[in-house]
């Protein structure tokens, strides 16, 4: 599905910069953020659990996969951080970023003490 104006996609960022040069603008004097992992279910937020609405409801930086609904990702602050990475729930052949790129992604917002959530489908 399109999303809104508030998804950023990664591509031009996956080409300018490399993993380690992501972790190096991290700053280290910030205290860590957090990290959820939180499964969308079938895309109606009514059927989300009361600790992933309330993770969505904090995050300050959301990667989430292609295919959330609009639904779930309005349950995100409309100051936070959407990335799309791609992913489109187990499709092998996607074109998405690679989980490396993902983990480093997830690191690098959280070493700046953003809360992040890395939601899935």
């Amino acid at each position: 599905p399109e999303h809104s104006s508030r998804t950023r996609q990664l591509w031009p960022m996956r080409e300018n910069m490399s993993p380690c040069s992501m972790a190096a603008e991290a700053n280290t004097t910030v205290p860590m953020g957090s990290v959820a992992l939180v499964g969308a279910g079938p895309g109606d937020p009514e059927l989300l659990t009361l600790r992933a609405a309330r993770r969505l409801e904090a995050a300050q930086v959301v990667l989430h996969d292609s295919l959330i609904s609009e639904d779930v990702l309005a349950l995100v602050p409309p100051a936070a951080e959407l990335i799309n990475v791609g992913k489109r729930c187990g499709d092998v052949k996607d074109r998405g970023l690679q989980q490396r790129e993902i983990h480093d992604l997830m690191l690098l917002h959280s070493r700046r003490g953003r809360r992040v959530v890395r939601l899935k489908c």
